[in-house]
């Protein structure tokens, strides 16, 4: 004991141990700032592995989807590193210094609960850091990026299939002039198609802006040269945000099953039209044939269409008209339990306390389109009710808070 108190609590010290933890700080962050690149290296990872940089995303995306849609076991490290460095050059992101490149890699994560995955559930981006950057990446802060990444991924990766989707569409518009049987179920995939990607546009921009904030207060800090405690507190805080608007923080794991259960049928409706869009072309090709066939025997002279001809395409046409009535009452299922998953997802996402996730409900049913088919959404405390009442509560809070510390 020192003058009748612990050493631990004597006076001084506390200070003394304060001041050299912030000389410490302040010389390991100015190391990092002007040796290090702290800043290009936060910056990066935001580009990259939260898939800020739009063009490079789609690109690497776009170049990427033949090979992803192959078995994970056919997939092979040093094939995607080839495709992603093709990204880079042509995209904005050959315009990144070279210690950013240099870091960026191309990883494959399988499952290990026995499924037989696809290229798309194993590929991720990967960001390596290493020596004094690792004081502010350590190996739980790479573990948070991969499931980011994973779930951004996912969503992107959807999106992009149901424009993919939009173009085989266009495409084979222009030859249905002569197949009017196909007009109705073509323009009703194409109405569910364009619900699909509205939703999934918005749980990207709720992903992209909301953490914006949070972002923005972390860069400032950083350049700002802030201790590294404020450093690790606000990148902490800017990935909760990022978890809470990708729904895999463990304060929406209930939403995160939700939104996995919307996830599966947007992509089951990707999968459908698929088949429909292979049945139609192969119907035109047999017609086309057909065609070509009438034209070829009139040119030598003998009958266009015989009798047995035209029973055998009576025959074919019948069974595409089941075809037909099969993939609309397949279509009526999914469009059924789509919605009913929709409809759960944003009277959950109204329930929650998040204010933020709450008006991701509002912009999700803008229209009172799914509340007017589901008298859940009519009930007290949801949608403007919930989200108003909510909000005020918060600013009384905040207001009470403010009083206190004025007092």
């Amino acid at each position: 004991r020192w003058e009748g108190c612990a050493w631990w609590e004597a006076g001084g010290l506390r200070e003394a141990v304060a001041g050299a933890h912030g000389a410490a700080s302040a010389r390991l962050l100015a190391a990092l700032t002007e040796h290090h690149h702290l800043l290009d290296h936060l910056a990066a990872h935001r580009r990259y592995l939260l898939l800020a940089q739009g063009d490079f995303v789609h690109h690497l995306m776009t170049l990427l989807q033949d090979e992803l849609n192959k078995p994970a076991t056919s997939l092979y490290v040093h094939n995607l590193t080839c495709t992603l460095e093709a990204a880079v050059r042509a995209t904005n992101a050959q315009f990144e210094p070279p210690h950013v490149l240099a870091r960026l890699h191309v990883n494959l994560y399988p499952n290990c609960d026995g499924r037989d995955d696809c290229g798309w559930d194993v590929f991720a981006l990967q960001y390596r850091v290493d020596g004094p950057l690792g004081t502010l990446f350590p190996a739980t802060c790479a573990a948070r990026y991969r499931a980011l990444f994973t779930q951004l991924w996912r969503v992107k990766r959807i999106e992009y299939g149901l424009h993919d989707a939009w173009r085989e569409h266009a495409i084979l518009q222009k030859r249905l002039k002569h197949m009017p049987e196909v007009w109705s179920v073509m323009r009703r995939v194409s109405c569910l198609r364009l619900e699909a990607l509205r939703l999934m546009g918005a749980l990207q921009d709720a992903a992209g802006v909301g953490p914006e904030p949070a972002w923005r207060a972390l860069l400032g800090a950083a350049a700002a040269r802030a201790d590294l405690d404020t450093l690790l507190r606000l990148h902490h805080t800017a990935l909760d945000r990022h978890s809470i608007h990708a729904m895999i923080h463990h304060t929406t794991q209930e939403l995160q099953s939700y939104l996995g259960n919307v996830l599966n049928e947007t992509l089951a409706l990707r999968s459908f039209e698929s088949t429909l869009h292979a049945g139609i072309n192969a119907e035109l090709e047999r017609r086309d044939r057909i065609e070509q066939m009438k034209a070829d025997r009139v040119m030598r002279g003998e009958y266009a269409f015989t009798a047995a001809d035209e029973a055998q395409d009576k025959e074919k046409r019948k069974i595409f008209q089941q075809f037909l009535a099969s993939r609309r009452a397949d279509l009526n299922v999914w469009a059924r339990t789509y919605r009913g998953h929709v409809t759960t997802l944003i009277l959950k996402l109204a329930l929650h306390p998040e204010v933020s996730l709450q008006t991701l409900a509002f912009r999700l049913d803008y229209s009172d389109f799914y509340k007017r088919g589901d008298a859940k959404l009519h009930e007290p405390l949801t949608y403007q009710h919930k989200r108003l009442s909510e909000i005020g509560l918060n600013l009384a809070k905040n207001k009470l808070i403010d009083r206190t510390k004025k007092k």
